[in-house]
């Protein structure tokens, strides 16, 4: 009996084992090339595992013709060399229409339907057609890409590419925790909720906006904007908590229409329109530098359509201090008709160029208040904003940390860090319930064998003694 306990035991060992090492094998998956094992490298996604890396060596690969491919495996697809490495993406040609008018326009070339695609090191061309995006925790990372990338998912991270489209935005998304970080390209566009763009370069004279928001709890931090004229970020839609932050924003501003209990910190904006909110409440306005626009801040508007009280309480309990505003052709303007708007924190103001007052008790803030140029109404009423803390000296804008979400700070480490992460793949449950099933019954098998030499051994010793005492 204990031989064959034995046995059994040494025999559930190796299943098990050979079980794991299988397990192992097929999370990491193997490396197929491109041209050495398959010519193209549409061949190799289609023979392509779960987990398996198409390796594409240097040179330029066709794609079938007319065709829209699909990424539905969860693979890395790797190019040698960006640079030296290209896939022209031939998709086919199909009616669209824009209300009632039809024309002929380019479907998708490139959809991505699996989770846990990862493509790097490539130059993705073709002639029209968004590649997109439809899955969750996918990385697009160190590509070249002349077309737009429409994304709807989760836990995506696009970093690092060159983006030069003919499209005004570059990248537009919905869904939610995205992560567009130092990037070079034209414009985004995001419906997404807890995402963030960072790090980015940002050009092009989209009217619009370069970096349009139309989703709660975005963050756009340390991002350079040029826009020629035309907004840099614009947020819309009655968005919400949104953190606009170390951000240099050239030839353009920020407009805020419809935004509340959102921070704009420690942000560069200079010559052209500053920043314009037309209607929010319970905004931050902290540490920005506001150098040569037409207007630094201008809070409220005044339209002459309606009753001169509407316009003035759709922007209300806004907070603007330790600012920098020089040079600019109005300093700051405050539609408010209600006076809720703030313009310091009740100790310390902003700093203001042609500010004349003093400091006779050298405290750093001027004795006197500081007026902002009157907001003269439709119907010649005027209004005017104070600050009745001014600061006799440049605030040092460089000295505001702003602390992010932890949210934020996961997409920026890992896209699959979140507390809401996506669950593991369905192949992993089965294999590893397997794994758990033969660990219990290994012990088992161990206790009854340890039980029955114990056995064995008290009936073995018991036979002795009897035969001893006869």
């Amino acid at each position: 009996m204990v031989k064959r306990l034995a046995l059994l035991l040494v025999i559930v060992l190796l299943v098990a084992s050979s079980v794991h090492t299988t397990f192992l094998v097929r999370a990491e998956g193997k490396t197929i090339i491109v041209p050495d094992d398959y010519p193209t490298w549409y061949l190799a996604i289609e023979n392509a595992k779960d987990g398996d890396t198409v390796l594409i060596k240097n040179g330029t690969y066709e794609s079938p013709t007319n065709q829209t491919l699909v990424i539905n495996k969860s693979i890395t697809l790797q190019g040698e060399n960006p640079e030296n490495t290209t896939i022209n993406l031939n998709p086919p040609l199909v009616p669209m229409s824009i209300f009632t008018f039809t024309y002929m326009g380019y479907a998708e070339p490139l959809k991505i339907q699996a989770n846990n695609v990862k493509i790097t090191g490539l130059t993705l061309k073709t002639p029209g057609g968004p590649i997109l995006v439809e899955s969750q925790s996918i990385e697009i990372t160190n590509n070249i890409i002349n077309t737009k990338l429409s994304v709807n998912g989760k836990y995506i991270k696009i970093s690092n590419n060159t983006l030069n489209t003919p499209f005004q935005y570059s990248v537009v998304l919905s869904g939610s925790h995205q992560g567009i970080l130092n990037n070079t390209l034209n414009g985004i566009h995001s419906r997404a909720t807890y995402s963030i763009i960072a790090g980015n370069t940002i050009t092009n004279s989209g009217v619009d906006g370069l970096v349009r928001i139309e989703a709660t709890s975005n963050i756009i931090y340390d991002n350079y904007i040029n826009a020629d004229g035309w907004p840099g970020i614009t947020l819309r839609l009655d968005v919400d908590e949104v953190i606009i932050a170390k951000n240099i924003i050239e030839n353009s501003g920020l407009y805020i229409q419809n935004a509340s209990n959102s921070i704009i910190s420690g942000n560069i904006i200079k010559n052209d329109m500053g920043i314009t909110v037309d209607m929010g409440e319970n905004n931050v306005f902290l540490g920005n530098q506001l150098e040569n626009n037409t207007c630094g801040i201008r809070l409220g508007y005044d339209q002459t359509d309606i009753a001169r009280e509407c316009s003035g309480s759709n922007t209300v309990n806004n907070t603007v201090f330790h600012n920098n505003f020089i040079n600019n052709n109005q300093q700051a303007q405050d539609w408010n008709w209600l006076n809720t708007n703030q313009w310091s924190n009740n100790k310390e103001g902003n700093y203001w160029s042609d500010y004349t007052g003093h400091d006779w008790n050298f405290d750093g803030i001027g004795d006197s208040p500081y007026r902002l140029a009157e907001a003269v109404s439709y119907y010649a009423e005027t209004t005017q904003g104070t600050d009745h803390y001014p600061l006799m000296t440049p605030f040092d804008i460089k000295s505001i940390t702003i602390e992010l979400p932890k949210w934020a700070t996961n997409i920026l480490e890992n896209t699959n860090t979140s507390d809401n992460k996506p669950e593991e793949p369905a192949t992993i449950f089965p294999m590893t319930l397997i794994i758990i099933v033969l660990t219990v019954a290994c012990m088992i098998i161990v206790v009854l064998l340890v039980y029955f030499v114990k056995k064995n051994k008290i009936n073995s010793e018991n036979i002795n003694y009897k035969r001893k005492s006869v």
